[in-house]
């Protein structure tokens, strides 16, 4: 798709409300998946839940060093993709803030919150002992934290740099130890959804709610700047959401280049990660590993997104990705159970908690994950009257200018000084769902 030259869209955007309308239908468009692009996402993501799997599992029953952050940093450069592009095809649309509340929140806490009760019952019952970091991983207070996503808050962080906090430092609930990262997550949507949609796009809510969210967010998102248990953890969002920029942009000119741009990015990591690798030993949180990763999969993203699959290959891939948040949450505590119990050697037991590990899931897929777009559908109209300021409705040309905005942003990509700055829709609109940690 061709779009006009940058100056003369800009004009019409201002001087004609339709152009500013088609515009944005554009711009919409362009934000839209092929199929190619979402079953490599998809792939990408089932890879990284089964990797995280399988490290801990290592690592727990046969006393492998082997780790699973690799996984986390490209299930946080995907969630960084999938979530800016879903907030740019909802530019423009009435009540976008609540429905977005709605979805994000659905999304995590459908699945987490029966898995937080099943992981508490089993930790009362058949785990005991301590399992995960020091601090307050059981009880009451960790239960209310968990459910509230303050475990290992970045305050918890900074004030055990200056003395013993370990009794009432709030950490992942014991044998549920990968939830920090969905903690960083959800912080990082409310943080990420408040700033593109009220703050740039200017929708009108009322900041009782809202704000105090925000603000709640904001150290998450300084604190995974720079520290942290990922390290870098928002930045390795952001390189996503910049990423999807960047494919919305290329995607809506379609220049000639594209194509040897993608593998320019594919050939260039390719060459600098294995390298980088063996530099930094191995290190399981390097920024510049996951920096090169990153444009192999943009490479391949903007490779692949017209590309046809094959229905059984994606079916297959949809189906191991479709419950890869519910194995995040509830593998630790399935191999925890195998290291009690199980009197097989080591790497059976491995075997056999993987196994387990995916039993469990689909079966938390079934009763709960799936059903999170029904929860959000139920919320999101309470959310609207809750936090929406209801007065004068906006003209239509200035819907369709808002709507146009971010295209005029993403023109600026080709200026010679720009400035810096786990599916929404129904099936031929689908996107994968935005990965969970």
């Amino acid at each position: 798709m061709l779009d006009p030259d940058p100056v003369d869209l800009r004009r019409d955007a201002i001087s004609s409300p339709a152009s500013m309308a088609r515009s944005a239908y554009d711009f919409k468009q362009s934000s839209k998946l092929g199929e190619g692009a979402e079953v490599l996402l998809d792939a990408a993501r089932a890879m990284a839940a089964l990797d995280v799997m399988v490290a801990h599992s290592l690592h727990i029953l046969a006393g492998k060093n082997a780790s699973g952050a690799i996984a986390v940093a490209v299930f946080f450069i995907l969630s960084g993709f999938l979530i800016t592009l879903s907030v740019v095809r909802g530019w423009g649309s009435p009540s976008q803030f609540s429905r977005y509340l709605a979805v994000r929140t659905a999304r995590i806490f459908v699945p987490l919150v029966p898995v937080l009760a099943a992981v508490i019952a089993l930790n009362w019952f058949a785990i005991g002992g301590h399992w995960g970091s020091p601090g307050v991983s059981t009880g009451p207070l960790a239960a209310i934290g968990n459910l509230f996503l303050l475990n290992d808050y970045p305050l918890f962080q900074a004030a055990s740099k200056f003395g013993d906090i370990s009794s009432f430092y709030i950490r992942s609930y014991n044998s549920a130890e990968p939830l920090w990262t969905v903690a960083i997550e959800f912080w990082i949507y409310i943080f990420v959804g408040f700033v593109a949609i009220v703050l740039v796009k200017g929708e009108k809510i009322k900041m009782r709610l809202a704000l105090p969210l925000f603000i709640v967010s904001l150290p998450v998102i300084i604190w995974n700047s720079f520290a942290g248990g990922g390290k870098f953890l928002t930045l390795i969002w952001l390189l996503g959401a910049c990423g999807a920029l960047l494919f919305i942009k290329l995607k809506s000119i379609d220049p000639w280049w594209k194509r040897p741009l993608a593998w320019s990015l594919i050939g260039y990591g390719g060459i600098c990660l294995p390298p980088r690798i063996v530099e930094s030993q191995f290190s399981s949180h390097d920024l510049q590993s996951a920096i090169l990763g990153a444009f192999i999969l943009f490479g391949l993203l903007l490779l692949c997104d017209t590309a046809r699959v094959s229905p059984i290959i994606s079916k297959f891939i949809r189906a191991i990705s479709s419950y890869s948040y519910s194995l995040y949450l509830t593998h630790n505590t399935v191999i925890i159970l195998v290291a009690i119990y199980s009197p097989l050697s080591a790497m059976q037991n491995v075997l056999l908690a993987c196994v387990l590990a995916n039993i469990t899931a689909i079966i938390f897929y079934i009763l709960f994950e799936q059903h999170y777009r029904r929860v959000a559908d139920e919320i999101a109209p309470r959310l609207a009257r809750l936090i929406e300021q209801r007065g004068r409705t906006a003209s239509p040309a200035l819907v369709a200018a808002s709507s146009a905005a971010p295209m005029a942003i993403l023109d600026e990509i080709k200026q010679p000084d720009p400035v810096g700055v786990g599916r929404e829709e129904k099936r031929n609109d689908r996107q994968p769902h935005a990965p969970m940690l």
